[in-house]
């Protein structure tokens, strides 16, 4: 699986390079405390509203149970 990360104006934006049927997306902060999660199905492009203090957080997208993609974002 890949994708792209943007967030801007307190949004979440990821854009897959395929429709991901089933998957599960969980922000979590430095320290891997969850701090919101949801679920993806049968989209390719999803924008959720997160509002986020400055710090480091990573983002973990789990896709049928088999994959887990963990990508890091800065906000300043």
């Amino acid at each position: 699986m890949s994708f792209i990360i943007n967030y801007m104006n307190k949004h979440l934006m990821i854009h897959f390079s395929h429709i991901v049927e089933d998957a599960e997306v969980k922000i979590l902060t430095e320290s891997n405390q969850e701090i919101d999660s949801f679920s993806i199905k049968n989209q390719e492009f999803v924008n959720h509203y997160l509002p986020l203090e400055k710090g480091s957080y990573q983002i973990k997208i789990t896709e049928k149970d088999k994959e887990i993609n963990i990508k890091s974002i800065i906000i300043n």
